[in-house]
């Protein structure tokens, strides 16, 4: 347990001496829960950046849920462009909904996917091996992982549902 305490307040930070993890925090005798790191505009115009390791978050009308692993959710809705971060190794399954299309992979790692619904392309970038990943969308909806563009090796799963195993 750390603490400290002057004539602006105090704070008192207890530590598990196995992971390191924060246990508790008090500031000025209160227990307190830091806010995930956010920013943008309060009013929610423009660009909107939120980090988490929430299951499911919500940001400028997208939806993220990718388990409890740390990630970064970007969204313009102004612009219609929404980037989804993983930045750490762990592997988690990855839905992402905007207002006009679904990106799901069963099992996503260190990466990044960028939905752009102005140009109509969905970007893949990963460190590792990519599960299957399947979009929902207008049937023009471009697939791109790292950098090549896989749309012709989509395979159709029914309703507007298209799948990219692999090449």
């Amino acid at each position: 347990e750390i603490a400290y305490a002057s004539d602006g307040g105090s704070v008192t930070l207890r530590y598990s001496l196995r992971d390191m993890r924060p246990l508790a925090r008090v500031l000025d005798g209160a227990p307190h829960v830091p806010p995930m790191a956010r920013g943008g505009a309060l009013d929610g115009g423009g660009p909107q950046w939120l980090q988490s390791r929430d299951a499911l978050i919500e940001l400028g009308g997208a939806k993220l849920m990718a388990g409890t692993t740390p990630k970064w959710l970007c969204a313009d809705a102004d612009s219609r462009r929404y980037v989804v971060v993983n930045p750490s190794d762990e592997e988690a399954p990855l839905w992402l909904e905007t207002p006009d299309v679904t990106v799901e992979c069963d099992a996503f790692g260190f990466g990044r996917v960028t939905v752009d619904e102005a140009t109509g392309a969905v970007e893949v970038e990963a460190g590792g091996e990519i599960a299957p990943v399947r979009i929902r969308g207008a049937a023009t909806l471009r697939l791109a992982i790292n950098g090549a563009d896989v749309t012709h090796a989509l395979v159709p799963l029914g309703d507007d549902t298209r799948e990219f195993r692999g090449l």
